[in-house]
């Protein structure tokens, strides 16, 4: 019988802090070059040549439908919105593959806002399908609303509806890096492209001036390249993954290019609710990650003594059938603790539907809430990750992206003659990696998303085996065909 001890911590924990970020207000602070970030308008699609399209959102089954509205301005309430109709589909899919019942790993951080900001860069290089999938995925559109939504349109139409789309993809990260950049939290983007390619400055300009993307270009492959993208990650997420950075993010010859997400975040407890002398040692009832299927449910449990903060406060807290919920204040942000009631499934607490309900109780104005007195029990926390974002973006319904036959990333080149090819691109690889921290002074998080977009070697029609173990010969020639050396092989001595 197989099964490995790994600590589940709830993973629901640091997800709702970061989110809880988006309500920051803007202060002066530092943009993906540690300079001051500026208010902006509002981004303008070039498909338009230079003039803004309204956009409106809609309610949709399964996620949010953007629709162009040539009446109605864009409001703030559609940026939020558009974010949290994301949140709930990815989130739900994040802990649906990471979380609860034989967990993969014990303790896990996911940032939908750096992912966010990194598929935006990431559809504004995209094309056809591969960028249809990818703005669905950013609307929260489950496969099954998506195909509704584009049944019976045109494709003058399809063009229309996907320039607004866009637009709103655009308009709401900048709304993001205005309320989450603030003294507590930072973001920085950044793409780092191969010196081999001939890349688009319209793709550049865009990401510069809608994701505030830093941009620059080098030998793919090169220890040199590598450390200077490196230097950029650690300094925007403040030294936090300096070892997982060194180690992770390494460039290879065939990689045009590489995109990166940053959050670096701390903040303290508005009031110091926990107090030191009240923390002491307690059992916290994790779960194994387990291979074998007649697993006992007492190996399936993973008891760890720890450390658990104490304390008692009136606050905002609720009760359902589900779980039990606490929201935290902190000096600038919240934090939303959420712990399933006994009995109750992993997958009921992570279905999309418990999920909107949850993301509605991270705004301490939600009429959920009840004020009461609370008494908590929290185990200190002190950890490391790393997520593979593919199998939970191909949940979501951004497949082609990631397929060497399928893949369209054609907006990135430059314009060509008909007759010139270019090399065919897909996303080789996802991740992202995360720090975090939280002890009685407050909470600590920094984190990115790592996206490396990669020359495909298309699988030829005709394949053949070849093994040499029997006799063969060997013909060395010149570059026009002319035979210079031959040898015979009848045995190897």
């Amino acid at each position: 019988m197989k099964y490995w001890r790994r600590k589940q911590f709830l993973a629901v924990l640091m997800v709702f802090s970061l989110i809880g970020t988006a309500g920051c207000g803007r202060v002066s602070g530092t943009g993906p070059n540690g300079r001051g970030v500026e208010e902006k308008e509002s981004a303008v699609p070039e498909e338009n040549g230079g003039k803004a399209t309204p956009v409106n959102s809609s309610e949709s089954k399964g996620g949010t439908e953007i629709r162009v509205n040539d009446e109605d301005e864009i409001t703030e309430s559609d940026f939020k919105k558009q974010y949290q109709s994301y949140c709930e589909a990815s989130i739900s899919k994040f802990l649906q593959l990471n979380w609860g019942e034989n967990p993969g790993q014990g303790t896990v951080l996911y940032s939908p806002v750096n992912l966010y900001m990194a598929l935006g860069m990431l559809s504004e290089m995209g094309d056809g399908e591969t960028r249809l999938q990818l703005q669905d995925g950013l609307s929260g559109l489950d496969e099954e609303a998506a195909v509704k939504n584009h049944m019976c349109v045109s494709s003058e139409e399809q063009q229309r509806k996907g320039n607004g789309r866009q637009t709103m993809i655009r308009q709401t990260s900048q709304w993001l890096y205005g309320k989450a950049a603030s003294g507590v939290c930072s973001f920085g983007n950044s793409v780092w492209f191969s010196d081999r390619y001939d890349f688009s400055d319209r793709i550049k300009d865009i990401l510069e001036n809608n994701y505030d993307a830093k941009y620059d270009s080098g030998r793919m492959g090169d220890p040199a390249f590598d450390e200077k993208i490196q230097k950029w990650l650690d300094h925007q997420t403040g030294g936090k993954l300096r070892k997982k950075i060194s180690s992770n993010i390494k460039t290879k010859p065939d990689m045009a290019m590489l995109l990166l997400s940053a959050a670096n975040f701390k903040d303290e407890w508005e009031e110091p609710i926990f107090d030191r002398k009240d923390t002491g040692k307690d059992t916290f009832y994790g779960r194994n990650y387990y291979t074998c299927g007649n697993t006992t449910e007492e190996e399936k449990l993973d008891k760890v003594t720890c450390d658990f903060m104490n304390t008692s406060w009136n606050g905002l807290c609720v009760e359902n059938k589900h779980f039990q919920a606490v929201s935290i204040p902190m000096k600038n942000t919240r934090m939303t603790l959420v712990l399933p009631r006994k009995g109750i499934s992993f997958d009921k607490v992570s279905s999309t539907e418990r999920i909107k309900e949850i993301i509605e109780l991270c705004d301490p104005e939600s009429p959920k809430w009840k004020q009461g007195l609370v008494k908590l029990s929290l185990p200190k926390l002190q950890f490391q990750s790393d997520l593979d974002l593919i199998p939970m973006l191909q949940e979501m319904g951004i497949k082609d992206a990631f397929q060497v036959e399928n893949a369209d990333f054609g907006r990135v080149w430059k314009e060509k003659e008909p007759e010139t090819s270019v090399p065919d691109l897909y996303v080789s690889k996802a991740r992202q990696a995360g720090a975090v921290k939280v002890d009685e002074n407050g909470c600590s998080v920094a984190s990115y998303t790592e996206i490396a977009i990669t020359e495909s070697m298309m699988i030829p029609d005709i394949q053949m085996t070849m093994k040499c173990n029997r006799p063969f010969i060997i013909i060395v020639s010149d570059e026009k065909g002319i035979p210079l050396f031959v040898g015979a092989v009848s045995r190897i001595e």
